[in-house]
């Protein structure tokens, strides 16, 4: 079989394991939600180590909510630190978003107001999980459709700035791009050149439909 490609991956689902097992000459690496696997001991934790064998891993999370207004959650960090140690992943990213609060979690990724005072924030928690993994974290740019007019900067001006001070990196969704393009009449190439395209170390590639809400 021919090397596989390290720039091209692919967002693991559990009904290509068969096909994907054995290597695949055209993908270099797999994508996984993190808390699909993180919590379980058993049956998905053997299907990641077997994958491992074949593939580099990409951890892909949904539950850091860097952007809620409290401390981070440190018995999340400490099992994702473990987790991280025992697969070694190629990166480890999350969303630019805050899904939880006071303990309960959501299943949505919920925006915020762009501000300093966020940036603060965020900024302090990003470098204590940098200092814990000992590796960039890697931050998506977020899908929103509901604004803010506390914004003091745009969504993509807050993103380089967090990268300036924490030296963190971007999981760029073009997908998650364009919907706010359309949701808010953003210009999605203008609001690409605040951003440090160095410091973009994954791009995510998906379909999205237009439709109307009735």
């Amino acid at each position: 079989m021919a090397a596989a490609s390290k720039t091209m991956g692919l967002g693991f689902r559990a009904p290509w394991f068969d096909a994907l097992i054995e290597g695949h000459a055209e993908i270099g690496w797999l994508e996984i939600i993190t808390e699909n696997y993180l919590w379980d001991k058993g049956t998905r934790r053997q299907t990641l180590r077997k994958l491992r064998e074949s593939y580099e891993l990409s951890f892909h999370g949904v539950s850091l909510s860097l952007a809620a207004p409290e401390e981070h959650d440190k018995k999340y960090l400490q099992e994702l630190k473990i987790f991280a140690d025992e697969f070694q992943p190629e990166r480890i990213s999350d969303h630019l978003c805050w899904s939880s609060l006071g303990g309960h979690h959501w299943h949505d990724l919920l925006p915020f107001p762009y501000t300093e005072e966020n940036l603060k924030l965020i900024t302090k928690k990003v470098l204590n999980w940098q200092d814990t993994l000992k590796r960039p974290l890697i931050l998506e740019n977020l899908s929103a459709y509901i604004s803010t007019n506390k914004n003091e900067m745009t969504e993509y001006a807050f993103l380089a700035e967090l990268c300036r001070r924490t030296d963190c990196q971007i999981l760029l969704d073009v997908n998650n791009m364009i919907v706010n393009a359309i949701n808010f009449g953003i210009d999605p190439i203008q609001e690409l050149d605040h951003l440090n395209l160095a410091k973009v170390a994954q791009v995510h590639l998906a379909g999205f439909s237009e439709g109307s809400i009735l």
